[in-house]
């Protein structure tokens, strides 16, 4: 009885220190896939902070652009609008020309 119960407490011992080795083992598998989960998941958090990146620099980019489009059109209504004055008082010049003359 007593051989038989070390021989038991043996194989428990011998069992529990495989579980532990084999539990080493499959952390040392798992290693590589971890660190490619990893890689992967870096990489693709950097491509979505890209994107937001370029997005912020496409909006920055049309609301420059938008801006510049403004400042010409203003800049050519005021330069029509001026021309228009020219124009207007050169007619009233001619006009007046005219009434004298006739």
């Amino acid at each position: 009885m007593i051989v038989s119960g070390q021989v038991d407490e043996e194989d428990a011992i011998r069992h529990h220190q495989w579980r532990i080795e084999r539990k080493v083992q499959i952390k040392e598998e798992d290693r590589p896939l971890r660190a490619e989960a990893e890689r992967a998941e870096r990489e693709r958090q950097e491509r979505l902070e890209q994107a937001r990146i370029d997005r912020l620099l496409q909006d920055a980019d049309a609301f420059r652009k938008s801006n510049e489009i403004r400042n010409y059109v203003t800049a050519l209504t005021s330069r029509v609008q001026e021309n228009s004055k020219a124009n207007m008082e050169r007619w009233r010049e001619a006009l007046t020309l005219l009434k004298r003359y006739a």
